[in-house]
């Protein structure tokens, strides 16, 4: 591999570094936003889960997801969706 495509590979992976990082520090932070709501809609008591919300969510990012097909984003959103949910209960033990 020539420097110059070697250059350019090493700034695009800094570039995808900084991405995942930025994703890192918003999935962390949306973690703690659901187990906000999780705790006003113990008070609440309203059902922690909301199915058709998190319908809603996958159908509004799939569209903003030009180029990732729906069952991808789906996937994705399951396991965050189950994961913050999981954090979220053992918090609220």
């Amino acid at each position: 591999m020539n420097k110059l495509k070697a250059s350019q590979l090493d700034s695009l992976r800094t570039e995808v570094d900084s991405i995942d990082n930025s994703i890192v520090l918003l999935l962390n932070k949306r973690v703690n936003i659901v187990y906000s709501m999780m705790k006003i809609k113990r008070k609440l008591k309203i059902p922690i889960r909301d199915i058709k919300r998190e319908k809603m969510i996958v159908n509004r990012l799939s569209h903003k997801a030009k180029n990732i097909p729906v069952k991808v984003i789906s996937d994705i959103w399951k396991i965050i969706f189950e994961y913050s949910y999981s954090i979220g209960r053992k918090k609220l033990r």
